[in-house]
């Protein structure tokens, strides 16, 4: 790899992820703007993985494969990719989607542009197993607002259930993702949808209205993680009224396993804590902390809910009964795939 340090690093955090890496690869290497290092963090896959990765980086000097020993969680391998980025922007990369060859020429001359843009990204359609496109984008929160606080009212008030995030797959600017609450992505659930919060209050997102990233969908993707998987599915409560965030914390950190969570209470204590590194005035700081303060209120359904689940979970401890068998056979385990 040439010592010259990149405009753009490319974080691919993978695992098991032998079925779309080369397609993905592919599509980084076609870019229009080629002045960039691909980091390819390989979470101690089982598969042919390591094998692909080391094949591209022989022929590319911008293709670097770090391989991890044991499975750290997927929180941790996004954090090892951006850890080792070097170039002035960063964009993550989910090892099963496509970026049209523009994407980065468009999102680094947004960025060029327009020093108030912390995060450029773009409009997105999402495709199947085969690449065949099944549908458009789903609606997005308003980044584009002057206001800090305006930017993030918008951004934690969004429907989780319909808005799933692939911003966090946009180009930022690297010195404002290390100035957000570290690490950048939370080891718990819905730490994308945190590290998103955090940035609408270091500068505005920039969305190019061309479809240029290609989300797939297929068995094995994040969002389609069994409940009856974790702890919290299999209680009584966790049954009748949900576990909360998918995937779950122990998704994002393996050492959230059959731990008592409370994934709405987090969320809350860390949109709290974003507020504190961001250059805001004493105003906006009050009007960020009501707005999480409405937030929360808003919530309370769900905040309820985590203190029943972990209230059953405890007396199960108790009666030394945690971590009985789940309810149904389950299928097998698909792979982390990223918070796509």
């Amino acid at each position: 790899m040439s010592e010259r340090t990149p405009r753009v690093s490319l974080g691919l955090p993978v695992y098991n992820g032998e079925r779309f890496l080369a397609a993905c690869i592919e599509s980084l290497l076609s870019q229009s703007f080629g002045d960039f290092e691909l980091i390819v963090s390989d979470n101690a896959s089982q598969d042919g993985t390591p094998d692909i990765a080391a094949s591209y980086a022989a022929r590319d000097g911008r293709v670097r494969l770090v391989r991890q020993e044991v499975n750290r969680g997927a929180a941790w391998n996004f954090n090892n990719a951006c850890r080792l980025a070097t170039g002035d922007h960063f964009k993550w990369v989910a090892h099963d989607d496509l970026c049209a060859p523009a994407f980065l020429e468009r999102a680094v001359a947004v960025l060029d542009r327009d020093p108030s843009v912390v995060l450029c990204h773009a409009a997105w359609a999402r495709i199947d197993e085969a690449g065949a496109i099944q549908e458009f984008e789903e609606p997005g929160a308003d980044y584009d607002p002057p206001a800090a606080p305006d930017r993030f009212r918008n951004l934690i008030r969004m429907d989780q259930r319909r808005h799933t995030g692939v911003e966090i797959f946009g180009l930022m600017r690297r010195d404002a993702l290390r100035r957000v609450n570290q690490p950048p992505l939370g080891p718990f659930a819905h730490g994308d949808r945190l590290t998103l919060a955090a940035l609408t209050l270091f500068g505005r997102f920039h969305k190019v209205p061309e479809v240029l990233l290609l989300n797939r969908s297929h068995k094995g993707r994040s969002m389609l993680f069994d409940p009856r998987r974790t702890w919290r599915g299999r209680t009584r409560m966790g049954r009748l009224l949900g576990i909360g965030p998918i995937p779950p914390d122990e998704w994002f950190d393996p050492v959230w396993k059959d731990r008592i969570a409370f994934p709405e209470w987090r969320l809350l204590r860390e949109y709290w804590r974003a507020i504190d590194p961001a250059p805001l005035t004493a105003a906006e700081r009050l009007q960020c902390r009501l707005h999480v303060g409405a937030w929360a209120m808003g919530r309370a359904p769900k905040l309820g809910r985590d203190l029943l689940i972990a209230g059953e979970q405890a007396l199960a401890r108790v009666r030394g009964t945690a971590g009985a068998p789940c309810p149904a056979p389950l299928p097998p385990a698909g792979p982390p795939m990223g918070p796509s």
